[in-house]
């Protein structure tokens, strides 16, 4: 912007300290997911600005929309730019945590006594820090020991067996 003093003859340049943009990650929803899923990065909008995620400092290719969807660990932030005055800010980094799912096995006995008087054993291999909740699905059992652990004992009611199955949730 270009001011002419009256009278003088002079010209003033003047900038504007408001020219650059709001660079807003606006998110508020927990930044840790799981593998195969994705979380959508959503910056501030606003009319005639332009937007360029950025990855652990790096540029992404192509991710010049408001929103981002990844996949990947890291720390983003977006570079948002008003190319009418040549103005751009970067945002203050939001950092995404992908975390293995789980995928467990469960092993154990498929065959079972004619009574209700045997205990049978079923597990899954033990990951630190997970947390796991099993559940008789179908058949007359119950689970007498182990709930909350890699491994229970259950005892099939009548001789009948069922199915036993297990959310491994890595936290």
């Amino acid at each position: 912007m270009y001011v002419t003093a009256l009278g003088e003859g002079r010209i003033y340049k003047i900038r504007s300290t408001q020219c650059a943009p709001v660079a807003l990650i606006q998110n508020n929803a927990p930044t840790t997911i799981c593998e195969g899923d994705n979380y959508v990065l959503q910056a501030k909008r606003g009319a005639g600005l332009n937007y360029q995620w950025i990855w652990n400092g790096l540029d992404i290719p192509g991710a010049t929309q408001p929103d981002y969807a990844t996949t990947i660990t890291g720390s983003y932030t977006v570079r948002v730019s008003k190319a009418a005055v040549g103005c751009s800010t970067t945002s203050a980094p939001v950092n995404i945590t992908v975390k293995d799912r789980p995928d467990p096995v469960i092993a154990g006995s498929s065959e079972i006594c004619d009574d209700a008087s045997v205990s049978h054993l079923y597990s899954v291999s033990p990951t630190s820090g997970h947390s796991y909740e099993w559940s008789i699905s179908s058949g007359d059992g119950t689970i007498i020991n182990g709930q909350g652990t890699h491994q229970i004992t259950v005892v099939w009611n009548s001789g009948t067996a069922g199915t036993v199955q297990v959310v491994q949730t890595n936290p």
